[in-house]
């Protein structure tokens, strides 16, 4: 038939797939954590599809900033772990280079996973926008004595620049072996 002819003279495509494939996942570029608010849902109502795209959107940027500076980021729901998430999470923070927390809407478990990177020694980048994103006009407010080294953004812009503009400053001790 004709398909198996297709088939038959298409049977090396597999091998240099799985070569690729395995040649970017087992790249050697560092790994960088972002810690973000989860929130919002993808088909929820409008408000919370607003919700949803603006943290997704915000990930896109802060994923952008650091592959040009040279590294991977992970964000925990981007990844499909099979294993429990809480030990998942700690699993890819004691991997990470370093860590980027965005703690706009104040989100426990943000504060949970910046306080286990802070335990590790590792260092954090700590951005959060001016007013929440769950309850817009609202101030954010950030906790405890980290609100001196809050990268504070206004917009997607901002965030880019700010954030890499933290990472040029500080690249010998972000990059540093460990």
């Amino acid at each position: 038939t004709v398909i198996a002819d297709i088939i038959k003279g298409k049977k090396n495509l597999y091998s240099r797939f799985a070569a690729k494939a395995e040649a970017l996942l087992s790249t050697k570029k560092p790994k960088v954590f972002v810690i973000t608010p989860i929130q919002g849902e993808k088909h929820g109502d409008q408000e919370q599809q607003r919700i949803f795209k603006e943290y997704d959107q915000r990930f896109e940027v802060v994923e952008r900033v650091i592959s040009e500076a040279g590294a991977i980021a992970i964000r925990i729901d981007k990844e499909h772990a099979l294993e429990d998430l809480v030990g998942r999470i700690k699993k890819e923070i004691r991997g990470a280079q370093f860590v980027v927390a965005d703690l706009t809407d104040e989100r426990p478990s943000c504060y949970f996973e910046v306080g286990f990177a802070e335990a590790l020694n590792k260092k954090v980048i700590y951005m959060a926008s001016k007013q929440s994103v769950a309850k817009p006009g609202t101030k954010t407010v950030i906790h405890f004595d980290i609100h001196m080294n809050m990268n504070y953004f206004t917009n997607h812009d901002e965030l880019r620049e700010k954030l890499s503009s933290a990472i040029e400053k500080n690249r010998q001790a972000l990059f540093e072996e460990g």
